[in-house]
């Protein structure tokens, strides 16, 4: 009986490692389905609040060139086409816009084409690339927010379960906070949403 436990154990063992090594490519973004399933209708935000609405990226995420920065209220993606090339894949959307009304949160289309390249990597696998370029939701992009926004962001885009304990009265310090951090956050989408426009209409 002994040698039928070891090799039970063996093949157990076997079908452990074949399991594990096949894992990674379960999850890999090399097809242009893989990449539409992990892209297409999602709330993508751009990570490095990154101005420019054509920008090219190596194999790892980071951006090649240099571009300024805005607020993250006018940095959603919306993607509307995928390219993927040998070399590199190639995305075209929209700049997508946040409006913050008290505890609501609607994206809207800015009308603005954005153009985005992503370098190869040895693998072909473009998951990490992409995740270091979007995150995809809000929730998820809290911890790349400017250290002022963060009382606000973990208030209001974190679940409830996440959501650090803070009970406060209603007309705190904190609440009047999440009040001007909702006017900032108009006016300075506002602001650079017109320095975009003037910026294009001067090229």
């Amino acid at each position: 009986m002994l040698p039928i436990l070891r090799s039970s154990r063996a093949r157990y063992i076997f079908a452990v490692i074949f399991a594990s090594s096949l894992f990674p490519s379960l999850h890999a973004q090399s097809t242009e389905a893989d990449i539409k399933a992990k892209l297409k209708d999602k709330p993508l935000y751009l990570r490095g609040f990154w101005r420019e609405d054509d920008l090219h990226f190596d194999s790892t995420g980071q951006l090649i060139g240099k571009s300024g920065t805005v607020t993250f209220t006018i940095c959603g993606f919306g993607l509307k086409a995928i390219d993927l090339k040998l070399d590199k894949l190639i995305l075209d959307g929209t700049r997508v816009g946040l409006e913050l009304s008290g505890d609501r949160k609607k994206r809207v289309s800015l009308n603005k084409h954005m153009h985005i390249e992503i370098a190869a990597s040895p693998n072909g696998d473009y998951g990490p690339a992409l995740d270091a370029i979007f995150a995809d939701g809000l929730d998820r992009l809290v911890p790349s927010l400017h250290t002022y926004w963060k009382s606000y962001a973990e208030k209001n885009f974190l679940p409830a379960s996440v959501t650090p304990p803070m009970a406060t009265p209603a007309n705190s310090d904190s609440t009047l906070g999440d009040t001007k951090v909702k006017k900032l956050a108009a006016q300075s989408a506002r602001r650079n949403f017109l320095v975009m426009l003037n910026q294009k209409s001067m090229k």
